[in-house]
């Protein structure tokens, strides 16, 4: 009896773990073909993000990897505003290529991280650093998958030259990964990024539907909530601050390395101020 039991828990072990490597395969190959977030074009040089309107679920990876690819002479960074408002192919830059590294909702110590991450890849000549008065809030601290380890911190950095292979394996055998795909192969929407990393439409697939009047004041008005909350003045202590006591350091440290890179690289750095909506103004000075 014991000898069928044995034989029985084997046989079982044995197809449930066949099973599960033959579908971790299949979901790898679904997730490599379709590529929903372009990362594994980019290991062969390319970067195209035409059809891929889930790119922006994973744009930190992809943002990253597409920088050693791209190798920009010129950078845009900054936070949604510059991604969205700032276009790499207008006529004004005086180097070739530009890449908009603007990020969503980042705080200055990940704006700084990215630029030494693209400049360990490449030095850039010209930048145009795009500053929010959030990102200066030393008690914000955003809900994102940033990841300190996918980014590069000096040219001879392993990340200067290698994809993150974390992102990678995410990319092929997760989960999510895999809604991405179908949602890539049914969706009609165009992507929401182009090839030079500039977000070409402000909305994501299904953000807005029905009446867009309608929705765009529900939309705002999420948006001027999440900026008084989570932003602005975030919890527990709903405070606006430039100095992390804890860590015993400023915001304007952050700004003040990414000057210094600059200077030491001779890169025509040039910085302003984003724009914020007067209702948004207005509502922080009641606060």
């Amino acid at each position: 009896m014991k000898d069928t039991l044995s034989g029985s828990s084997k046989a079982y072990l044995l197809i449930a773990g066949a099973s599960t490597f033959f579908g971790l395969v299949l979901i790898a190959m679904v997730n490599i073909l379709v590529d929903p977030y372009g990362l594994f074009g980019m290991l062969s040089g390319r970067v195209e993000l035409s059809g891929k309107p889930e790119f922006w679920r994973n744009a930190l990876a992809g943002k990253a990897a597409a920088v050693r690819e791209v190798e920009p002479e010129a950078l845009i960074l900054g936070a949604s505003r510059a991604m969205v408002g700032l276009d790499p192919q207008h006529p004004c830059w005086d180097f070739q290529p530009v890449y908009n590294l603007g990020l969503e909702g980042p705080r200055l110590y990940e704006i700084r991280r990215y630029y030494e991450h693209a400049r360990a890849v490449h030095r850039p000549k010209q930048i145009v650093l795009a500053l929010d008065f959030f990102t200066f809030n030393a008690h914000y601290s955003p809900v994102t998958d940033f990841s300190d380890r996918r980014l590069a911190s000096g040219s001879s950095s392993w990340m200067a030259s290698h994809a993150y292979v974390p992102d990678l394996v995410r990319a092929a055998i997760s989960w999510g990964a895999l809604v991405s795909s179908f949602r890539t192969i049914r969706s009609d929407d165009e992507a929401l990024f182009r090839d030079d990393g500039l977000r070409v439409r402000g909305w994501r697939p299904g953000e807005l539907r029905g009446d867009v009047n309608s929705n765009m004041q529900i939309v705002f008005g999420a948006q001027l909530r999440r900026l008084t909350d989570l932003t602005w003045l975030p919890a527990p202590d709903r405070q606006f601050v430039f100095d992390d006591v804890d860590a015993g350091s400023s915001t304007f440290d952050e700004l003040a390395m990414i000057l210094r890179h600059a200077y030491e690289d001779g890169s025509d750095l040039r910085m302003f101020i984003s724009p914020v909506h007067a209702q948004v103004l207005e509502t922080f000075r009641e606060l």
